[in-house]
């Protein structure tokens, strides 16, 4: 089970929101020649254990690095892996010259809410847990989403050392999780971050381990290195043959590092995991300025966790990377008063 915070780690924490409180309120987190939107959160907060309601019962899903529920199948939620030691077979050689052993390529994993795996209700003897994607490569990836027309998006866009020249989606028409059939990716799309000149930079805020669908259109959300913030970015196009160059809309001060993001269906909210806190963003107008709308908060502490999804507009799930499943209703957060700080020269 999560362990609870000390009375050290919760002093520490209330430090922290009062210096950032204090350089918000002066402006001094605006960088760049441009605003980060934020909120002043309150202090005295102590960080909640959400409820528990199950085990991932896979020793194949050994670190859960992102779900989303089926709009297809009832019931059925997809996790996958972090970045994978099935790139490479035995010995060091590449899968793309080894690509005949099925346990070489990435899978995701079709499990209910409670973590237990589904099973094909025909397997064979040698059965292998999760549905193989045959013509896609884990190199590193960092969450997955399903989009309106039945397909999941896997992004395979972690990229720790900011030195990644081939981030990519992966859209993968949904399999059916009661086979043992192989799913195939129709198509891998490549793409770069407009502002991201050198490789690596020196302020390293190139990473990602969020992504979300909303309006008929793909969101990353970054994780930073050098800053609290995350930068939110939309892919406008989808070619297949070239990089396609993201589209920058807004930064937010997370006060922390996001590492998981998840869109209600209809679009009209956005949760945000952190590794200390959940935000809830809410929509007024139908657009996609997420960081306009109210916004939600509750600290958590839940170990390492990276998995964040909606299964209805009042309630999160939440995996941690040792493989439990916590339960978060929204009305357990408090509503914030978005703040945007003045330009800094």
């Amino acid at each position: 089970m999560a362990k609870k915070y000390t009375n050290f780690s919760r002093l520490w924490v209330q430090l922290a929101l009062v210096s950032s409180n204090m350089l918000i309120g002066s402006g001094l987190w605006a960088s760049g020649g441009s605003s980060v939107k934020s909120c002043l959160l309150p202090l005295g907060c102590d960080p909640v254990i959400p409820r528990v309601i199950g085990e991932l019962n896979c020793s194949d899903i050994d670190e859960c690095s992102g779900i989303v529920e089926s709009d297809k199948y009832p019931g059925v939620f997809w996790v996958h892996n972090d970045s994978d030691n099935r790139r490479f077979a035995p010995g060091g050689e590449s899968i793309e010259n080894w690509n005949h052993d099925t346990e070489s390529r990435p899978r995701i994993f079709p499990i209910t809410e409670h973590g237990k795996l589904i099973t094909p209700k025909e397997s064979s003897q040698d059965f292998k847990p999760g549905v193989l994607i045959d013509n896609a490569i884990n190199d590193d990836w960092e969450d997955i989403a399903y989009d309106n027309k039945g397909n999941i998006i896997l992004g395979d866009f972690g990229n720790n050392a900011n030195a990644r020249k081939d981030l990519a989606f992966y859209i993968v028409p949904e399999p059916d999780p009661f086979t043992n059939k192989p799913a195939w990716a129709s198509k891998k799309i490549p793409f770069h971050y407009p502002d991201q000149k050198a490789f690596p930079p020196d302020r390293r805020n190139f990473d990602a381990e969020a992504l979300f669908f909303a309006h008929g259109k793909i969101y990353v959300l970054t994780k930073h290195r050098s800053d609290t913030y995350t930068k939110l970015y939309r892919l406008d196009s989808e070619s297949t043959d070239s990089s396609n160059e993201l589209t920058l809309l807004d930064r937010f001060d997370v006060r922390g590092q996001v590492t998981g993001a998840d869109a209600s269906k209809d679009g009209s909210m956005l949760a945000v995991l952190t590794y200390s806190a959940i935000w809830v963003f809410k929509l007024q107008d139908g657009s996609d300025h997420f960081f306009d709308g109210e916004v939600l908060w509750l600290p958590v502490s839940v170990g390492k966790a990276e998995a964040i999804c909606f299964t209805d507009p009042k309630t999160l799930l939440i995996v941690s990377e040792d493989g439990l499943i916590y339960e978060v209703c929204l009305s357990q957060m408090q509503v914030l008063k978005p703040q945007k700080p003045p330009v800094c020269a």
